[in-house]
């Protein structure tokens, strides 16, 4: 049988990302777990960034794309975001990588995060989300311009779109017309991390809590840093501990614990390696994700496999992914925050509930059907392509 060709566009830098960088660092261990000798790979990444460079499998191209702005995406995300839709627009939407990869006998394209490559090739695009329709005051009008031209062109002239919730192919089909046949769904498993021998230090005394996520507005640090307020004058000594990178946000969170005087309970150590991660989650009392949306949350499988208690915004997407695995609340209310964050504290007895739930759930998490799922989206883009 003759090779398929795949050339993967993963120009991304180390941090910044969050779950579009582990989605891809998925991929690149299930490639590792179930490796096809029929598909053949290349991978376009970043000179300047690193995570790919002891990542990747031994047998597969790389080609290296230098990017000297990469360190200013890294540091300042936030701006990076904002000032990145009106760059790309001079730069233009240029195709100037397929001549490259024409000349290497590639057959199908994976655009795996949103600004992918330019490209006439058949090509599989993972689009995430369109959480601007949602959540538009968190957006500028140039960001919003963006989505809706340039990443809106990319979902329709994919050859497959792959999401990880019925919820998106909804949103593609219904507000952007991607037409139904063309969308796949199918889990986004996390990247399982090996385990530090020495557990991150923390300034922890009592139990914790963890919510891992950048300051993004839609992340809802503050109704969860209000909730820590009602349950310390509940009497309540348990911690919040924060992970993630900081951006502009991360200013009036931190004020906002100092003006209600949890600096002794809520504790932020900053971004964290993914060892140290699965470290503090696995020591945690539970999760809390009061997060306003999302297409998938990487953070809440983790819990899974970690067999935490996990307790979520009661929205569509999360008990979609999470079932009867979770506990909710109303993400808006604190006082209901504080409530479920409580019980599940005091429900001790739920622990093989947990447990029972977390291994029914793992098999979705399997990075091997999550490679079966990509080489048969790749498949099917030649067959489509074809047609």
């Amino acid at each position: 049988m003759q090779q398929l060709h795949i050339a993967i566009d993963a120009r991304l830098p180390d941090s910044g990302q969050g779950g579009v960088l582990s989605v891809v660092k998925a991929m690149v261990q299930a490639f590792h777990q179930f490796d096809d000798s029929t598909f053949r790979r290349t991978w376009v990444v970043m000179k300047q960034s690193g995570w790919w460079r002891s990542t990747l499998p031994q047998r597969d191209n790389v080609i290296e794309l230098s990017m000297p702005t990469i360190s200013v995406a890294t540091k300042l995300p936030a701006v990076t975001s904002r000032l990145a839709p009106t760059v790309l627009k001079i730069l233009g939407d240029r195709n100037y990588l397929d001549e490259r990869l024409i000349t290497a006998g590639v057959d199908v394209v994976h655009l795996p995060y949103q600004d992918g490559v330019l490209t006439e090739l058949p090509f599989a695009y993972f689009p995430h989300d369109l959480q601007h329709q949602y959540l538009s005051e968190n957006f500028t009008a140039s960001q919003i311009r963006h989505r809706e031209t340039r990443w809106k062109k990319r979902a329709l002239s994919a050859t497959r779109v792959v999401v990880a919730g019925e919820h998106v192919k909804r949103d593609l089909v219904n507000l952007w017309g991607v037409p139904h046949e063309k969308v796949l769904v199918y889990a986004f498993p996390p990247p399982v991390r090996r385990l530090a021998n020495k557990s991150i230090s923390t300034p922890l005394r009592n139990p914790y809590v963890i919510y891992p996520a950048v300051f993004w507005p839609h992340k809802n640090h503050q109704s969860l840093i209000s909730a820590m307020s009602i349950l310390k004058s509940r009497g309540s000594l348990l911690n919040l501990l924060l992970t993630g990178a900081k951006n502009a946000a991360f200013t009036a969170i931190l004020r906002q614990i100092e003006e209600l005087g949890l600096t002794n309970q809520v504790h932020y150590v900053g971004h964290v390696d993914e060892a140290d991660l699965d470290n503090l989650i696995a020591r945690s009392e539970a999760v809390v994700l009061p997060s306003l949306f999302e297409a998938v949350s990487l953070t809440a499988f983790d819990a899974i496999r970690a067999e935490r208690p996990l307790v979520c915004s009661d929205r569509e997407f999360f008990r979609t992914q999470c079932g009867d695995r979770a506990q909710y609340f109303d993400p808006l209310d604190p006082v209901s925050i504080a409530n479920e964050i409580e019980a599940v504290i005091q429900q001790n007895h739920l622990g093989n509930h947990i447990s029972a739930l977390s291994n029914a759930m793992a098999k979705q998490l399997s990075l091997e059907v999550f490679a079966e799922n990509l080489y048969k989206t790749y498949q099917s883009c030649i067959t489509e392509s074809s047609s």
